[in-house]
Parts: C-alpha cells; sequence; structure tokens
C-alpha cells in the first residue's frame, strides 16, 4: 500500500513536468518524482523480502 501511494506521488510529480510553465522549477518536480520512485522502489522491495521470509 505504501509503495502504490509513492508510485501514484511520483507519476504525479513526473506529470506536472509536462506543463509549460509551473511554479517549482522542473528540475525540483523531477527530484522530488525521483525520490517517491525510490522510496517505492525501496518499500516494495522491503514487502517482497518480508513476505517470503515469514
Amino acid at each position: 500500500m505504501i509503495s502504490l501511494s509513492f508510485f501514484l506521488a511520483a507519476f504525479k510529480w513526473f506529470s506536472l513536468t509536462t506543463r509549460t510553465a509551473s511554479y517549482p522549477p522542473k528540475h525540483v518536480l523531477k527530484q522530488k518524482s525521483l525520490t517517491c520512485a525510490t522510496v517505492a522502489f525501496a518499500s516494495f522491495l522491503l514487502a517482497l523480502i518480508l513476505y517470503y521470509v515469514t
């Protein structure tokens, strides 16, 4: 559930970079998107590891 939330947030931040004018600069939006995607991937891997261990 947590990884899905972070993946959706990453998609939201990345989709905002396609706008022509945005208040947060595009590099900030890309950084937020990358951070959310990284956390989502890490939490997904952690969930898989915990699932197979137990």
